[in-house]
């Protein structure tokens, strides 16, 4: 009977561990949407697409962190093309980092074929 409590009670300890951060990652995702809904710039929306590629990454929703990797690289492609050197090398720096994020999703959804972008 000790045991059953034990047991319980370290798989009631756990879950109040790991709740605030499902809660977190949720509230985190929904306000870069809503900065993603405002945003002026490209580059703006280039960052926070990056961004919502990580998070959904991170919350195991690879489909969404594809739509905004392959939203993030689009327009990193656009941006990399400006006479800017300076804009143009944060572009591309940020587009490898999506890349690798796209191949991580693709791969996590066993599409190994898009993996290697």
């Amino acid at each position: 009977m000790m045991k059953k409590h034990c047991r319980r009670n370290i798989c009631l300890s756990v879950l109040c561990l790991i709740s605030p951060f499902i809660w977190a990652q949720t509230s985190v995702i929904d306000s870069l949407k809503h900065l993603l809904s405002t945003a002026g710039s490209d580059s703006q929306v280039m960052n926070i697409s990056a961004d919502l590629c990580l998070k959904y990454l991170l919350a195991s929703q690879y489909n969404e962190s594809i739509k905004y990797g392959k939203q993030a690289t689009a327009i990193a492609d656009k941006l990399e093309r400006l006479p800017s050197i300076q804009f143009s090398n944060r572009a591309k720096a940020l587009d490898a980092k999506v890349c690798i994020r796209l191949g991580n999703a693709y791969e996590n959804i066993a599409d190994y074929p898009n993996s290697f972008i």
